[in-house]
C-alpha cells in the first residue's frame, strides 16, 4: 500500500511540475501575442497615415484636373541649375504646390518657413526627414498644410526677413507682391525673369 501511495505522490509531483511548466509556457506565449498585437496596431496606424497621404494626393490631383486652364498661371520657377532644381521645378508646377519654395543653395531650400534638404536618390527627388528620406510627393502632402498655417500667422516683417535669407528666385519682384505670394499661398505666384 505504501508503494501505491509513493507512486501516487510521485505522479502528483510530476503532474504539478508539468502544470507549472505549461503555465510558464502559456505566460510566454501570452507575452509574445501581446507584443505581436502591439506590432499589428503600430502597422495599422502606419497604414492609416499612408492612406491619408494617398487621399490628400488624390484630392490634389482631382483639384488640379478641375482647375486646369482656369485663372492665372500658378507656376513657380526656381533659377535654372542642377538636376535637383529641374526636378523640383517640374514637381511643384505639376503638383500645384501651395507652399512657396525658395532656393538657399547646395541642395537646401526653404519650404515655406522650413529649411529642407533635397537630393536625387534612385532617380527620385527626395527630402531629408529625420534620419531618412521622404519622396517629394509624400513630403508635400504631409507638411504643406502646416507650413501654410505658419505662413498665415506670420507678420509682413517676418515674411520679409524670411525672403531675405534666401537666394531671390523671383527677380524684379516688389516687396508687396512677395508678401502677397506668401499670404495667398496657392494663388498666383510671380515668375522669375
Amino acid at each position: 500500500m505504501n508503494r501505491h501511495i509513493q507512486r501516487y505522490e510521485q505522479d502528483i509531483e510530476r503532474l504539478t511540475s508539468d502544470k507549472e511548466a505549461l503555465i510558464d509556457r502559456l505566460n510566454d506565449l501570452s507575452q509574445s501575442v501581446a507584443a505581436r498585437i502591439d506590432e499589428i496596431e503600430a502597422m495599422e496606424l502606419l497604414l492609416k497615415d499612408k492612406d491619408k497621404i494617398i487621399e490628400i494626393m488624390h484630392r490634389r490631383i482631382k483639384e488640379k484636373h478641375q482647375n486646369k486652364g482656369v485663372g492665372e498661371s500658378k507656376a513657380q520657377f526656381l533659377p535654372k541649375g542642377d538636376m535637383i532644381d529641374n526636378m523640383l521645378n517640374h514637381y511643384i508646377n505639376e503638383a500645384d504646390c501651395p507652399v512657396p519654395i525658395r532656393k538657399i543653395g547646395n541642395g537646401f531650400y526653404l519650404f515655406g518657413t522650413k529649411k529642407i534638404y533635397a537630393k536625387i536618390l534612385n532617380g527620385k527627388l527626395v527630402i531629408r526627414v529625420g534620419g531618412g528620406y521622404m519622396v517629394i510627393e509624400e513630403f508635400i502632402a504631409t507638411y504643406a498644410d502646416a507650413e501654410m498655417a505658419k505662413i498665415e500667422k506670420m507678420s509682413d516683417k517676418q515674411l520679409l526677413e524670411l525672403t531675405r535669407k534666401t537666394t531671390d528666385i523671383n527677380a524684379n519682384i516688389d516687396t508687396q507682391k512677395t508678401l502677397a505670394m506668401y499670404r495667398r499661398g496657392s494663388t498666383s505666384r510671380p515668375r522669375s525673369a
